[in-house]
């Protein structure tokens, strides 16, 4: 399917309606999806091979007049409120959501599309300015904790960074950069970042500076504090009891196991449950409500590597990551947490169960 395919209503609305079953909305700001079937006749609209190779501007803003020149004065009050989300009017906006879209459009290598790949020298592109790049590029290439200001100054700013690095390809490095703050291991305060497990210490020039043996044991003081405050222990509790049931069946009636909830294991490292008694396996398990709460990875990492440092390595240690709600995307996330956090090489098996409301049999991810 292509996307002039989406221009026909009923293929809209049938692709449309399946976002919207999977994900629960199509976008934060779109959720019945008129603002999307809006883009997609804007998009067949305008001549984007005369907009871009007769572009000698930034190509953002390039695009940006030619979508304002197309929706001047013809557009109904709603709809042009939720496009401006979208779209800033402003020359000295950073123009994120346009340079995301361009990324997609022009560079062809994973996780970007390639459509628009002869268009535009990849060269030119800019990087999606958004708080994810705002604050690794400084941590990365400054050794500073402080996040950029999101003008236009910035987005030429980082552009010279990364061209300097690969003048052929400056905006590649978006997708690696942005992962460590959407996947909550780079937050805004170095206190309550894990730089002890960031896929991009090596080469982050705060990273080097600092004590990481000393900023962990901060992270994790942090971590634990927040940790159970859960907003709705009763659902909490409850998935609790679905998993100790769930886990009794298969592992802890065979091996003979002793289950303790909120088991101390050093200081605060309080696991949600510890099943061992001299076996030759023990079950680390965390639970959460919900799929949002993606710091349970780092927990459960936390919980086995200190298990390890007590009571050997010769055991086998059993990582159980279970949750009440679940969204499909956040689920993602916490896939892709386990693996740049090493989860996999710490633990000896994992499994990712959801319990789900009115659902007799969990779920099981992995």
């Amino acid at each position: 399917m292509g996307i002039l395919d989406l221009l026909d209503e009923s293929i809209s609305r049938r692709v449309i309606d399946s976002l919207r079953y999977s994900f629960g909305s199509l976008h934060r700001f779109d959720k019945d999806g008129s603002l999307f079937r809006f883009l997609l006749r804007l998009y067949s609209r305008v001549d984007w091979e005369e907009v871009l190779r007769g572009c000698t501007s930034d190509p953002d803003i390039c695009v940006s007049r030619a979508l304002w020149d197309e929706i001047s004065g013809k557009q109904d009050p709603v709809l042009e409120k939720k496009l401006k989300i979208f779209l800033s009017s402003r020359p000295s906006s950073p123009h994120k959501r346009i340079n995301l879209f361009l990324r997609w459009m022009v560079r062809d290598e994973f996780p970007d599309l390639g459509f628009w790949s002869g268009l535009l020298d990849r060269g030119r592109l800019l990087v999606p300015l958004g708080t994810e790049i705002a604050r690794t590029v400084p941590r990365v290439f400054l050794g500073v904790t402080g996040e950029l200001p999101r003008s236009r100054g910035t987005v030429h700013r980082i552009a010279k960074i990364f061209r300097t690095i690969n003048p052929a390809d400056p905006v590649k490095y978006d997708y690696v950069l942005s992962r460590p703050v959407i996947l909550g291991l780079c937050n805004r305060e170095i206190e309550t970042s894990y730089c002890w497990v960031c896929p991009l210490r090596r080469i982050c020039r705060l990273a080097s500076i600092l004590d990481l043996d000393r900023q962990r044991t901060k992270s994790i003081e942090e971590l634990m504090k927040n940790s159970g405050r859960e907003k709705n222990k009763a659902v909490h509790d409850k998935i609790l009891r679905q998993a100790l049931h769930y886990l009794g069946e298969k592992y802890i009636e065979p091996y003979n196991l002793v289950c303790l909830s909120d088991r101390g294991i050093d200081s605060d490292l309080r696991p949600d449950l510890l099943c061992d008694h001299g076996s030759e396996i023990v079950l680390v398990v965390e639970v959460k409500t919900s799929t949002k709460q993606k710091n349970s990875v780092i927990q459960l990492k936390t919980y086995i590597e200190t298990l390890q440092q007590k009571q050997g390595r010769d055991k086998k240690y059993y990582a159980f990551l279970i949750y009440g709600r679940h969204d499909p995307i956040e689920l993602q996330h916490v896939k892709e947490l386990i693996q740049l956090t090493s989860l996999q090489h710490t633990a000896d098996h994992i499994e990712i169960i959801v319990f789900k409301e009115n659902q007799a049999k969990p779920i099981i991810i992995k």
